[in-house]
């Protein structure tokens, strides 16, 4: 793939420039700092990491699977319809992979692609995600309109978000918003 050594499935997967940005770039997630396994079989029998919680180790045994599935797909892309993309958009692809593969999960529950999407390192932090109850929106009084607004913190203190919903009467949504908090407590993020 980065045609710099003979194609291995050690070099490919693991030692090549490209693939090891790909490894790097999420044990800097997992935080720790280790080296690469020698080997494929190693990379997939040996690496765990026993800080993690159950959802945390499932998260990294889809990302495991997905960095490598991505890997053999760009070098395909860059072999036979010589197209390349940078690592970046490749890191890019395996976190909407890995998105993919986590949502059909029972653990997924609760888990918003934009929380697999920007928010990974986080989520290789959880135990079991627990479900939020169904909620039901009433419409407010003819010729009104009603503000629904909320927000979330991974942790306490943690990443933060706002959102919400300006609808009538009938239920058409007049203006939305969300948008990030750098870092706060999820009380500060839920305080009108």
């Amino acid at each position: 793939m980065c045609k710099e050594n003979e194609e291995t499935g050690n070099h490919l997967f693991i030692h090549c420039k490209i693939a090891s940005f790909i490894w790097y770039s999420f044990f800097d997630l997992l935080g720790v700092q280790i080296p690469i396994p020698f080997s494929v079989k190693d990379l997939v029998s040996q690496l765990s990491f026993g800080h993690l919680q159950s959802g945390g180790i499932l998260v990294w045994k889809i990302a495991r699977g997905v960095m490598l599935w991505e890997l053999w797909k760009e070098r395909n892309r860059r072999t036979f319809e010589e197209v390349y993309i940078s690592a970046d958009s490749l890191l890019d692809n395996v976190k909407l992979s890995i998105w993919h593969w986590f949502s059909i999960t029972k653990d997924s529950r609760g888990v918003s692609q934009p929380d697999v999407l920007f928010n990974l390192q986080n989520l290789f932090l959880l135990g079991k995600v627990k479900m939020r109850p169904k909620c039901f929106w009433t419409p407010p009084k003819a010729s009104s309109f009603k503000l629904n607004f909320d927000g979330s913190s991974l942790g306490n203190t943690g990443l933060a978000g706002i959102g919400g919903v300006l609808r009538n009467d009938q239920g058409q949504v007049i203006f939305s918003y969300a948008g990030p908090l750098s870092s706060a407590t999820c009380l500060i993020a839920t305080r009108p």
